[in-house]
């Protein structure tokens, strides 16, 4: 199934099933939430060695992302406003480098946006 007849499957399951099922297609599910239902299952139905083997592909995934998902984070909200502080400054400094234009098209300047601030 792709991500674009995802909608219709969705649709066909939720009126064929009675309202007190809570239905989940796990593979359209963010990798963050899937990871949560793996690490806190309970087999209701089927073979737990054969979940097992469906869900390691996404322990994969999320061995393989992990690292880049924990290190994006803030660590406090400190650290939030201290990067927007930064964020602010390099705006300040694009506006005396090359004035509104660069302040304008700073989406294309993320890369140097992100320099800029690691190397504080």
């Amino acid at each position: 199934m792709t991500e674009a007849g995802a909608p219709e499957v969705w649709k066909g399951l939720l009126e064929r099933a009675p309202p007190v099922y809570d239905i989940r297609i796990f593979e359209l599910l963010p990798l963050q939430i899937k990871i949560s239902v793996i690490e806190n299952y309970e087999v209701l139905f089927g073979n737990r060695l054969d979940l097992s083997e469906y869900f390691y592909i996404f322990r994969k995934m999320w061995r393989d992302t992990k690292h880049r998902i924990e290190d994006n984070r803030f660590g406090s909200a400190k650290e939030q406003i201290e990067a927007i502080d930064r964020y602010r400054r390099f705006i300040s400094h694009l506006q005396g480098w090359g004035g509104s234009y660069l302040v304008e098209h700073v989406d294309s300047l993320v890369h140097l946006c992100y320099f800029m601030i690691h190397a504080e």
